[in-house]
């Protein structure tokens, strides 16, 4: 699993959306491997996008992991690294007194 999100990491995108919605329980390796996707994408201005519903909202606030952007579905996380993607777009635009 590492290896593969490592290889979607590298492709030349914007945000990452990871569908978790079929997930009922994660591994420590599993979270691991999600965790290091979203340091390695916000290291490159990119952000990662987590769609899963209440197991994963809850292995997330056990484990403390509040940070990662949670979306109830897949839709609700496209909507959102769209909203995002637009708000970095402008926080970007060259300002003119």
């Amino acid at each position: 699993m590492r290896d593969r999100l490592n290889t979607l990491a590298d492709t030349p995108a914007s945000d990452m959306i990871l569908d978790l919605t079929p997930v009922t329980f994660l591994t420590s390796g599993g979270l691991g491997a999600v965790l290091g996707l979203r340091l390695r994408l916000r290291a490159a201005g990119r952000e990662l996008h987590l769609a899963g519903g209440d197991p994963v909202s809850k292995i997330l606030r056990i484990t403390g992991f509040t940070q990662v952007s949670l979306h109830n579905n897949v839709k609700e996380a496209l909507t959102a690294a769209k909203r995002q993607h637009r708000w970095r777009r402008w926080l970007r635009r060259p300002w003119i007194p």
